[in-house]
This record gives structure tokens, sequence and C-alpha cells, in this order.
């Protein structure tokens, strides 16, 4: 199985949602099951100048149980994630209210079993 994700745009305008894909495809000839709840695969953003945790999937993910997915012989899924520009903090911390700035951010998709992996995209200023 092969992990992707990406960025829906390569760059949001203040106010725009960001979205991204996180697919697992399934390269083998018999169906498999794959975990893509928010806390089996974990999408981490962060700040590409100073590497900078700004938010995760896990963080305080309430009714995060499994998302146990069956992905069929050659086939592909995908999940799609929004997120609402606000910093997150591990265990329920608590963040900053205000809206990440603009700038370049990194964001890394992890799950059990597959290689991580990462894209880019831009919060555009006003």
């Amino acid at each position: 199985m092969k992990l992707t994700l990406k960025s829906v745009k390569n760059s949001y305008a203040p106010g725009d949602k960001p979205k991204f894909e996180l697919a697992v495809q399934n390269s083998g000839g018999t169906a498999c099951k794959v975990d893509l709840g928010r806390k089996a695969a974990v999408l981490t953003i962060t700040d590409t100048a100073g590497d900078d945790r700004v938010w995760a999937s896990d963080d305080c993910a309430t009714g995060a149980g499994p998302a146990l997915l069956q992905i069929p012989a050659k086939g592909t899924v995908t999940r799609t994630v929004e997120w609402d520009r606000h910093a997150s903090g591990p265990q329920c911390a608590t963040p900053s209210a205000a809206a990440v700035p603009a700038g370049t951010y990194l964001i890394e998709a992890k799950a059990p079993g597959l290689a991580a992996v990462h894209t880019s995209f831009v919060l555009a200023k006003d």
C-alpha cells in the first residue's frame, strides 16, 4: 500500500479553509482495510520558516475512533480533511485563538505501516 497527500489548492486566500486529500493506494491483488481515523492517520502542519508545529489532526480529536476503509484490489480510497486555519495543541492544550498568519506551511501525513508523506501550501496575505 502507498500513502499520498496533496493540497487541493497550492495557495489559499484569506478566509479560505485549506483542504487536503489523503489517499491510500492498494497495489495488491486482494482487497485490504486501512484505518484513516484521526488518531491513526495523523496530519501535522508545521511552519516552514521555523519548523514550529501549528496543528495536528489528532489534537483533542473527539469521536476519533477507528475509520476502517476497505480498499479494493488495485484500488484507492481518499479522505479529505479541512483545516480551519487555527492552531491546535496536544492533549487539548489551549493554543492562541488567532488565525494562523500568512506564509508557507508544510503538512505531513503518517499512518501505521505506511511511509510518511508531505507537501507544502501557502496561506496568502490579505
